[in-house]
């Protein structure tokens, strides 16, 4: 409530002074009242906010202060989300290609890598989490090849889906070959373990298999060209 009679002092608004002794300032644009949000504790200070407001006028960059409260506002909210808190909800909304849920052994094994090798990463606000950080982290992992990659994995996907909501520019996780499982065993190992089969041999696993599913498998896999997860 006003105790004092309004002040006027510029040509944009008005200066109030309440019971408390704090000082309130306000002006109609287009239609509107606008206010700053909140009180002053001096009149100067409630006077350099109409000064303001009128140069964001004169330079035609003038929006409702209320709108560029909101903005502040949720700019703040998406200053605090934590990677981990982010994450946690990814997994727990994330569905497979059929609309499932995940399964509850992924819903743990997801949920590990922030415990573990993203644990340092889990507590830092998303937005502060840019290229030279996943990088550095790429490097602070090297002593687990195969865990390292299946952690970045997460991460990025995590990390792209952050992307689409806004909350980064871009998807800072850019490691190149950074998703490509690299083999443990050696190319020369492997060629050596890969050996041609005659139908002869062929029979004789098949007739060495004591159940009959693993016999249907071995003759799809050696006549039909069948990769092992189609086989299974």
């Amino acid at each position: 409530m006003a105790t004092k009679k309004p002040r006027r002092t510029s040509t944009l608004g008005t200066i109030y002074q309440n019971r408390a002794g704090s000082f309130l300032a306000r002006y109609d644009r287009d239609g509107q009242r606008h206010t700053p949000g909140h009180t002053f504790n001096t009149f100067k200070l409630a006077d350099d906010w109409l000064a303001a407001e009128q140069v964001l006028i004169a330079r035609d960059s003038w929006t409702p202060p209320a709108d560029r409260r909101a903005t502040a506002e949720a700019a703040e909210v998406r200053d605090s989300i934590i990677l981990k808190d982010f994450a946690t909800e990814w997994i727990e909304k994330r569905t497979t290609r059929t609309g499932r849920p995940l399964a509850p052994k992924t819903v743990r094994e997801y949920s590990s890598y922030l415990t573990g090798r993203l644990a340092v990463l889990a507590e830092m606000p998303i937005v502060a989490i840019d290229r030279a950080v996943i990088e550095g982290w790429w490097q602070d992992n090297a002593d687990k090849p195969p865990a390292r990659q299946t952690a970045y994995m997460f991460v990025k996907s995590v990390l792209k889906d952050a992307t689409a909501r806004g909350l980064l520019p871009a998807n800072p996780c850019q490691i190149v070959n950074g998703s490509r499982r690299a083999r443990v065993t050696p190319k020369q190992v492997r060629s050596q373990l890969v050996v041609g089969l005659a139908p002869s041999d062929v029979d004789a696993l098949v007739a060495a298999l004591d159940r009959e599913c693993f016999r249907a498998m071995l003759l799809l896999v050696a006549y039909c060209g069948l990769r092992p997860g189609e086989a299974f």
